[in-house]
């Protein structure tokens, strides 16, 4: 069983004084994309706007959601922009950094142009910006999802993350008390219809976890959250 572990999304906050369309257009700028408002008072969000969401992003629209659009970047590849009610700020969400294609494992296109239009924002962008969430994950390429509750580090996980709770092909592990890290572990072949055995662990660290304020350099803030969360991810496999 080979295991790899990688970033699977980064979610960004850019803290300005400046309107949500003003900094979402300075983004558009920036990274010469279009931008398309899906709502922005006084826009509603539409039926159309809704599946828009739901096909980029495979989830619904927040309820609480104040600000919602999509950057339509020129490598082919649509950048949800979200803000909430108590937000301070616009949260830029790059997910779907570790895809694999369904043959073989290697990165999808997608992923590796996603990837790129990252680390194109975090060389580019020169506002404060904020390290609100980072999706760690853990792939056990060659694990059947049928043996995975047998392994050492589901009982780990189980000991620090408390109940497991067990729908079909995924886990949810439910601490005792709220936390700054939540773990799920799910088959990534059956997720994604891959010819392969593999199971993959995902942490998602809020950015409470490494205390991470404001800053310039965006790639020192997710440099030292990814130095923190590999401590923690290194001591499960103790």
């Amino acid at each position: 069983m080979q295991r790899v572990t990688a970033i699977d999304s980064v979610v960004l906050q850019v803290i300005t004084g400046d309107a949500d369309l003003h900094m979402a257009k300075k983004i558009e700028t920036v990274l010469g994309c279009y931008l398309e408002i899906l709502k922005c008072s006084p826009i509603r969000l539409s039926k159309e706007g809704r599946k828009s969401w739901r096909d980029i992003t495979g989830r619904k629209i927040p309820s609480t959601a104040v600000f919602i659009a999509l950057l339509h970047h020129p490598r082919g590849q649509a950048i949800p922009l979200i803000r909430y009610g108590n937000g301070k700020g616009i949260e830029i969400h790059f997910h779907g950094l570790q895809q694999y294609e369904c043959k073989e494992f290697v990165l999808t296109d997608g992923a590796i142009q996603r990837r790129m239009i990252l680390d194109e924002f975090l060389s580019v962008w020169d506002k404060p910006i904020k390290l609100s969430r980072l999706d760690r994950c853990i792939d056990l390429i060659g694990l059947k999802w049928c043996d995975y509750s047998n392994t050492r580090i589901h009982r780990t996980l189980c000991k620090r993350h408390g109940t497991a709770l067990f729908e079909k092909t995924t886990v949810y592990y439910q601490p005792p008390k709220p936390t700054y890290v939540k773990a799920t572990a799910y088959s990534k072949q059956s997720a994604n219809k891959l010819s392969y055995p593999l199971t993959r662990i995902e942490f998602s660290f809020k950015g409470q976890y490494w205390r991470g304020g404001e800053a310039i350099n965006a790639d020192e803030v997710i440099e030292i959250a990814t130095l923190k969360t590999d401590a923690y991810i290194k001591r499960l496999f103790r």
